[in-house]
């Protein structure tokens, strides 16, 4: 048993506490941390996974919206070139040909891009598209060369548009027809990144917010569709929306909740995919109970063993002090001799020893 019996006696029952204590914050501080991180690293797998399903998202519906919009472009493009080649230049042929192709509006132009005809109920639109159709080289262009044509999409002042702009075939000038497109685009029941997106539930409950920059074009957040960027909370935290690829986790606070997430661009979306850190770290607090339940355990079977040692060292110490005794029993007195300090010590001595003793000591004296 020896010394380090010894020192276990040194230490009191606080002591041993105190040890314990210490010990055991710091061990709980280590799972804090090492659970803090792990949490973290799997949030930042479940952030990339669901990005890559978002890209791919974004991606298909590109591909339908170009598709889309090839097909609806060639179709203005047809009743275009059918206005130029066949239909005769009076305001009543012009009027009636633009009912019958159900279009929003058609003008004819002449060689200096002035108004020659044109038919439609919205002059006031018809005056702003024309306005941005002029500051455009196609226009000049295909007064130049009759055989080229022009097709695009537009959004002026909140509405769209699908135009397109042929040559005049018997005078210089460009035949421009156009069609008001914003109600196929608002419509709920239309292919978009809103309806793909909504209602759908991620890993972690992750809320999934896509913008062009300015709103919200996409988002599993009902709420959120539609917004514009400076109005939508969890954006307006982080303090910016146009941001470069970053694939690190950040943390940001809204309203006294927290929120970690990742987001990038890809093609010309914002991305960004939230996490409550309700959700992020819904385990930690489990994982801490376990800690400190097994910490406690071992605490008590170190203390078990302590007290063990201890019974076995105070035990040992009464066999020492029957053993002495036994042996002060049988002899008269028990004497330590010190040689080399020429010396010696009476352990154990009776009273006639003690009085020759005493003797002795007086005789020399």
């Amino acid at each position: 048993m020896g010394k380090t019996d010894e020192k276990i006696q040194e230490y009191s029952p606080f002591k041993i506490g105190g040890i314990f204590s210490v010990i055991g914050i710091l061990f709980l501080v280590i799972v804090y941390g090492a659970v803090t991180n792990a949490e973290c690293s799997q949030v930042k797998k479940n952030a990339e996974t669901t990005l890559q399903f978002v890209r791919s998202l974004c991606r298909k519906y590109d591909d339908y919206r170009l598709g889309n919009l090839t097909r609806d472009l060639q179709i203005v493009i047809n009743k275009s070139r059918t206005l130029s080649s066949y239909v005769k230049e009076t305001q009543a042929s012009l009027e009636e040909y633009t009912d019958m192709q159900d279009l929003t509006g058609s003008c004819i132009l002449d060689a200096d891009a002035k108004v020659v005809l044109r038919s439609g109920q919205r002059p006031l639109e018809e005056k702003a598209l024309l306005k941005a159709i002029r500051k455009e080289s196609n226009l000049k262009s295909i007064i130049q060369d009759s055989r080229k044509t022009y097709a695009d999409q537009i959004e002026l002042e909140g509405r769209y548009y699908n135009y397109a702009l042929v040559a005049r075939t018997k005078k210089p000038g460009v035949i421009l027809c156009y069609d008001d497109i914003t109600r196929t685009i608002a419509d709920k029941n239309e292919l978009s990144l809103g309806s793909l997106l909504a209602g759908d539930t991620f890993e972690g409950d992750a809320q999934i917010i896509v913008t062009d920059g300015k709103t919200v074009v996409g988002t599993n957040v009902s709420d959120l569709q539609g917004l514009a960027v400076d109005q939508c909370p969890v954006i307006s935290a982080y303090g910016q929306d146009k941001v470069q690829n970053d694939r690190k986790l950040f943390e940001l606070r809204d309203s006294g909740k927290s929120w970690y997430g990742k987001q990038e661009f890809y093609r010309s979306y914002y991305l960004y995919v939230f996490y409550s850190d309700k959700n992020v770290f819904a385990n930690r607090i489990y994982y801490m109970l376990i800690a400190c339940a097994g910490y406690m355990v071992v605490c008590v079977l170190l203390a078990n063993l302590l007290e063990h040692t201890r019974k076995l060292r105070l035990k040992h110490m009464e066999k020492e002090y029957h053993l002495v005794s036994t042996i002060a029993s049988i002899y008269e007195a028990n004497l330590l001799i010190r040689l080399k300090e020429d010396s010696w010590e009476a352990v154990v001595k009776s009273e006639r020893f003690s009085e020759v003793i005493d003797g002795t000591r007086q005789e020399r004296c």
